[in-house]
């Protein structure tokens, strides 16, 4: 079902899908564009149906060659983390983000696809927009706003942790990753959410099948609840995100903000 709202924008609901999609030429919205955006989606839907016997593989066991187009780009976009941790699936909600921003991106100044809160950007040179960054996935008021423009080259905003659509290990109540591209966004804020696990009696761990018997990482430990944790434990969990966010800017530019009981974290700096 697509819907365009009065301010232009379309509200597109799919299967698994729920997104929101901004596209702007000259400051004109342009609301004809939701039957190519629907198509796009079910072709991704499609890509990933063909593909899911491989996408929930730990990435290690993936072989390219027998993926879709789409299943490559979602393995791609892993390849900047630890493998052994992820499934492609790491980064579904961004790579179909990315494809629909993609389809508009030349005909448009403005593309923004937020599906279920991993956002695409295409921005043409002179543009930019203002996002609200919210301290938890359950959130209701943002912590921070944050201004980008076409030259940061920012393609993608993703976040994870405790309360989202999907699983986590850590016990962040947020990791949004600003990257070059929504899938790889999405694959890293996944990873360094997981990177702030921690043993504690204060945090309860269950098998991820427990809550969903069709999850792409069974047999691993969710975290299913965090109580108030100490300044030790809450500095531990800083510590080793930091330490992750280190290694990974070694292969891959992107920045982060993220939130532990009301402690802030960036890196490497605040956008603005």
């Amino acid at each position: 079902m697509i819907d365009v709202l009065p301010d232009g924008r379309l509200l597109l609901d799919y299967g698994p899908v729920s997104m929101l999609i901004t596209s702007s030429k000259n400051g004109i919205m342009q609301s004809t564009i939701g039957p190519k955006c629907h198509q796009v989606v079910e072709n991704c839907l499609q890509d990933i149906h063909r593909d899911l016997p491989v996408l929930t593989q730990k990435s290690p066991a993936v072989d390219p060659r027998l993926l879709t187009p789409c299943g490559a780009a979602m393995l791609e976009s892993i390849f900047c983390t630890d493998m052994a941790d992820l499934t492609p699936m790491a980064a579904v909600a961004g790579t179909i983000a990315d494809c629909v921003a993609d389809t508009f991106a030349t005909d448009s100044d403005q593309v923004i696809v937020n599906n279920g809160g991993d956002i695409a950007l295409r921005l043409a040179p002179g543009q930019n927009v203002t996002l609200d960054i919210s301290a938890a996935l359950s959130a209701a008021s943002p912590f921070q706003s944050c201004r980008i423009a076409a030259e940061d080259a920012i393609g993608g905003i993703a976040t994870s942790g405790l309360g989202g659509r999907s699983f986590t290990k850590g016990i962040a109540d947020s990791v949004t990753v600003f990257a070059d591209c929504c899938r790889t966004a999405d694959a890293i804020a996944t990873y360094l959410a997981n990177s702030t696990h921690i043993e504690s009696p204060n945090v309860l761990s269950i098998r991820a099948e427990l809550l969903d018997p069709d999850s792409d990482i069974a047999g691993d430990l969710i975290t299913f609840q965090v109580n108030d944790l100490s300044e030790a434990e809450i500095q531990t969990a800083t510590d080793q995100l930091l330490y992750r966010c280190q290694i990974l800017s070694q292969k891959q530019s992107f920045k982060m903000i993220a939130c532990i009981q009301s402690h802030y974290i960036c890196f490497p700096d605040v956008l603005t």
